[in-house]
């Protein structure tokens, strides 16, 4: 696939499996079964995931370990998504650490939000293995630049 920025469904799959697998990725949920659900499609591409279940756990991991890129619900106990975000930023470029938003609220007010508190993309829920695949492709891509 020449445009990896383009890549869709199988391809980006694929990819990341043959490009990323090993990678350290960071999953940030608090929610059992959104847990098991993105927890099974990264580990079907190979990656490595951590799990934190609220934003305290996430920046403290952020902090003492080095991932490829951090996938952020936005509602959570403790610390949300936002905050979180915010606090990894204090140590963390935006190009150094991608952070990926999941959440049900795809409205443009949340994304302005989430871009806001430093956030460099968006995976809506329920999430969509095509595009949460495709999504991981691009930020894991600009990584390499």
């Amino acid at each position: 696939p020449e445009d990896l920025h383009k890549a869709t469904g199988i391809v980006a799959e694929n990819e990341i499996k043959a490009r990323y697998a090993g990678h350290e990725v960071l999953l940030v949920e608090d929610e059992p079964i959104n847990q098991e659900v993105s927890l099974g499609l990264l580990e079907e591409v190979g990656l490595q995931v951590d799990l934190a279940t609220d934003g305290i756990e996430a920046v403290d991991l952020v902090v003492t370990r080095s991932y490829s890129l951090v996938l952020m619900d936005m509602l959570m106990p403790r610390m949300g998504g936002i905050e979180a975000t915010q606090a990894i930023r204090k140590s963390h470029t935006a190009e150094a650490l991608p952070i990926i938003a999941m959440t049900a609220n795809a409205f443009a007010d949340d994304r302005r939000q989430c871009q806001e508190a430093g956030m460099n993309d968006f995976i809506a829920k329920p999430v969509n293995p095509d595009v949460m695949y495709a999504t991981l492709l691009r930020w894991l891509a600009r990584r390499e630049v």
